[in-house]
């Protein structure tokens, strides 16, 4: 069995406070409100949408989106009921995230019962998806165990790890843990039946390939990217039962596409901007040695 996951990785933004309120919310409640908004475009009511990210009314969300203005996270379009996020506004929708849950890992000490052990009861081989922003997507071999783990007083005893022999060669002798998770018994069956879903959902795709070979990929055609979730964020990349409703990963995915294009909106500009001064480096080299001298535009006035 081979199981892919997506390393997290971590962006607090220190131009926000979390302990800041907007118009009474809190800010996290107002990040997620602008979510709803999503790019802010002209289509919908943004201020009925802001209204249902935080359940009240809409004279309360048109004070929210007033306060929002002066804090410089949106700004009017000149549309009615329409504003647009600033490059602020955009930073806390889709780079700040609010501050993690931490709670101490306290050590069980004095506990000589020598049933009280820690212990792993199998692995499995899988597969860390290690992405970058240019998508150069890959797969990096990994181990994931899982079993028991006693030293500290949480209930959620059951332990599943990650990780990464430091020589493949030799995989038995040392390992570095990539990440380790822990699950309470309820949760731990109550998952063990997903994953038995999953097993056998797995079990009639693996069927339909083996009919029907897979066609090539859309990116690998030049098309558009084919759906996945998004960078650093931790969730597991599938094929979701449902479609995603969540307005934020919405606006997020397709600030990306537009990051994407104006970026390449770009380089083929610079790449424009270069070839016609190489030609006109050609050109007055190819004067100068004629001898003639190129003639240059006199400014009006």
């Amino acid at each position: 069995m081979y199981l892919a996951c997506v390393v997290r990785s971590d962006m607090q933004d220190v131009q926000f406070d979390p302990a800041e309120t907007i118009a009474g919310f809190p800010l996290k409640s107002i990040r997620r409100a602008l979510g709803w908004m999503g790019l802010m475009r002209q289509e919908g009511d943004n201020v009925e949408r802001v209204a249902k990210g935080l359940s009240c009314p809409p004279s309360q969300a048109e004070r929210v989106l007033a306060a929002a203005e002066r804090r410089g996270l949106v700004t009017p379009t000149g549309v009615k009921n329409h504003w647009k996020t600033t490059d602020l506004g955009w930073e806390l929708v889709m780079r700040w995230k609010p501050p993690p849950r931490i709670e101490p890992a306290i050590s069980l000490d004095g506990d000589d019962d020598p049933k009280a052990i820690n212990e792993v009861f199998d692995e499995v081989p899988c597969s860390l998806l290690r992405t970058t922003p240019d998508d150069d997507d890959a797969f990096e071999e990994a181990k994931l165990e899982v079993g028991v783990f006693v030293e500290y007083a949480s209930p959620r005893v059951i332990e599943i790890s990650v990780s990464i022999p430091d020589d493949w060669d030799y995989p038995n002798d040392s390992a570095s843990i990539e990440s380790s998770v822990y699950v309470g018994i309820e949760d731990a069956k109550r998952f063990m039946k997903a994953l038995q879903t999953s097993i056998e959902r797995a079990e009639k795709e693996i069927a339909r390939r083996k009919r029907v070979p897979p066609a090539m990929s859309r990116r690998a055609k030049g098309d558009e990217e084919r759906p996945r979730g998004p960078k650093g964020t931790g969730i597991l990349k599938h094929v979701p039962l449902a479609p995603s409703k969540d307005p934020a990963a919405v606006a997020r995915d397709a600030a990306k596409a537009e990051a994407k294009a104006e970026a390449a909106r770009r380089k083929e500009e610079r790449a424009v901007q270069k070839t016609q001064a190489a030609e006109r480096r050609a050109l007055e080299s190819t004067l100068s040695e004629l001898g003639v001298s190129p003639t240059r535009r006199k400014p009006r006035g």
